[in-house]
């Protein structure tokens, strides 16, 4: 399913934004408006909040499962070498017209300088800047800005590698010699994604061992399979103050898996209103009715589960017992 869909989710689910800017010695401390070319120096810690519900730390790629009184948690730190790419946005069409019609940009990396739950992240940008302009910081992006959820292959690992994006929205608070600094001083990063592990059992409580497992929704809301920002277009201003369209592809999330494990990992997100418009994107699954199907060997089971949610930044563990479906009867 595609289409464009507002960016009023994206904006709302980032918020702040960051700034990096200079080339003059005198300190620009956000009364001046004057932009500054050339290359700016930039560095500060990068912390995580702990996230919320029993995610804890979601906020980087090493994720490790540990269990503690029976209760199985996830953990998240940075390891050094990590890197950060920094996106300029737009702040008017003219900026937009100069950069392909791109709402962002890319202007620069930042590098974690050490393993832990806190890092200082440390690098450069290049371009032209001034107090209050507006950064995003990705992790997880390599040299693009997309957020793809599809050839996952049901292991935590892999969802730590490639599908564990994290974001942070500031603006440039002060600009001095060829250092910029951020708003806040600090980073904090925010996972667009939640992990859900689903345990597999047939209804005599064996152990269901997939090479593929299919999650659908009924349509109330619906997975993001693709989100990609860099694709929009800055169109004329509206009312609205969300002047940006933006590229989103919403179905149904595939794994394949080994088959050799009933324990699955899947790195879900969803627009909550279905459509694309509402405070979902990126964010959020607003209550909808959640299809399982599980190839096994010859045989497929299905579940089916009413009111299914979730919220990004969480670790989500379902036991789903699942029935087999009857095969299909009939034809030639």
């Amino acid at each position: 399913m595609r289409f464009n869909a507002k960016l009023a989710s994206l904006m709302t689910l980032v918020s702040v934004l960051v700034a990096l800017v200079s080339c003059s010695e005198k300190v620009n401390n956000g009364d001046d408006t004057t932009e500054y070319n050339g290359t700016y120096k930039i560095s500060f810690t990068a912390s995580k909040s702990g996230g919320t519900g029993s995610f804890t730390n979601p906020w980087t790629k090493a994720l490790v499962s540990t269990t503690t009184e029976g209760k199985e948690t996830v953990t998240a730190e940075w390891k050094a070498g990590d890197i950060v790419e920094v996106y300029q946005q737009a702040n008017n069409p003219a900026e937009a017209a100069a950069h392909d019609n791109k709402m962002m940009w890319k202007v620069g990396t930042l590098t974690a300088q050490s393993d832990g739950v806190q890092t200082t992240l440390s690098g450069s940008i290049t371009g032209s800047f001034t107090t209050g302009n507006s950064l995003l910081l990705c992790f997880q992006h390599a040299d693009d800005l997309i957020y793809d959820f599809t050839g996952q292959d049901g292991t935590l690992k892999t969802i730590g590698s490639k599908y564990d994006y994290a974001d942070f929205f500031t603006s440039i608070s002060s600009i001095y010699g060829d250092n910029i600094v951020i708003n806040s001083g600090s980073a904090y990063f925010n996972s667009e994604q939640s992990i859900a592990k689903f345990v597999l059992t047939d209804q005599d409580g064996a152990p269901l061992k997939p090479s593929k497992l299919t999650l659908s929704t009924s349509g109330e809301s619906d997975f993001i399979q693709v989100f990609e920002p860099l694709e929009a277009n800055y169109s004329t201003p509206s009312p609205s103050n969300n002047p940006f369209s933006n590229f989103i592809e919403t179905g149904p999330i595939e794994v394949i898996t080994s088959g050799e494990t009933n324990e699955i990992y899947v790195a879900v997100t969803g627009n909550g209103d279905g459509n694309g418009t509402g405070s979902g994107i990126m964010y959020c699954m607003d209550p909808t009715t959640l299809t399982i199907e599980a190839v096994v060997g010859n045989d497929i089971y299905s579940y089916s589960k009413e009111e299914f949610s979730f919220y990004a930044n969480r670790f989500y563990v379902f036991n789903v017992t699942m029935t087999k479906k009857a095969p299909a009867t009939g034809g030639n």
